[in-house]
């Protein structure tokens, strides 16, 4: 598995934006289940901080969800938006429960 946590901040108004962009994501990653991925998105309940958490089956599933104009558009969107530079982590799992919601 192949995990990247990626976060940011935005300015209140480009919230509606973000959250149109992230609702657009999920919806092409819903249509295209060969991505074989899994995708949260999360807004800080204080103020305007952004953590998104992509998991994915190998590298072949990273790449083709890179190469993807809804990614690349998803991604411009939040690079417009963000104060500073989104930062991503590529990130290995130390534990989890069974159940996930």
């Amino acid at each position: 598995m192949i995990r990247f946590l990626i976060r940011y901040d935005i300015e209140e108004a480009n919230l509606a934006e973000i959250r149109e962009a992230v609702a657009a994501f999920v919806r092409y990653i819903d249509d295209h289940d060969a991505l074989d991925m899994s995708y949260q998105s999360l807004k800080s309940e204080e103020g305007f901080h952004f953590t998104h958490i992509a998991t994915f089956r190998d590298e072949s599933h990273l790449k083709a969800l890179q190469g993807s104009e809804a990614f690349k558009t998803f991604s411009g969107v939040i690079k417009k938006c963000a104060v500073n530079p989104p930062a991503a982590s590529r990130m290995t799992l130390i534990g989890a429960t069974e159940k996930t919601f």
